[in-house]
């Protein structure tokens, strides 16, 4: 099992497992730009979703691809075909409907579940956060 990386600028980590299997190209071609340092910013008009507009370009096309993320997932929007938040990284730590599709290629590990949370509230109240994502 492939396991993606959070980091904190307080050493907080959460762990997310990869969809290898219902998003192969997408875990690849992430997992090749890594490690990558992005600020991660609230976007509550969606609902309680963390995403940066400095994340990568992958030209890649749309897989296991939704509006509808759920709870603890993790996308990246790919800039092929066009996507109107192309480069997007999107992480959802409650409910939230993504502006334009991004594809899904990853679920937070149930016990990191409360440090999500607890990490998309303090970016809420105290603004966006410096994080590091790496695979291990």
């Amino acid at each position: 099992m492939t396991t993606l990386f959070l980091k904190t600028l307080t050493g907080a980590e959460i762990k997310f497992k990869l969809y290898t299997d219902d998003a192969p190209v997408t875990c690849d071609a992430f997992a090749k730009i890594l490690p990558l340092e992005v600020d991660l910013l609230h976007a509550r008009t969606s609902g309680e979703e963390l995403w940066t507009p400095e994340g990568p370009e992958l030209k890649i096309a749309l897989e296991n691809a939704t509006v509808n993320i759920e709870s603890g997932e993790i996308g990246i929007a790919p800039i092929h075909p066009r996507n109107k938040i192309s480069k997007c990284l999107v992480v959802s730590y409650g409910q939230a409907k993504l502006f334009d599709c991004a594809n899904i290629f990853g679920q937070v590990f149930k016990e990191d579940e409360s440090k999500l949370k607890d990490l998309g509230n303090k970016i809420w109240t105290e603004g966006k956060q410096r994080v590091e994502l790496t695979i291990k």
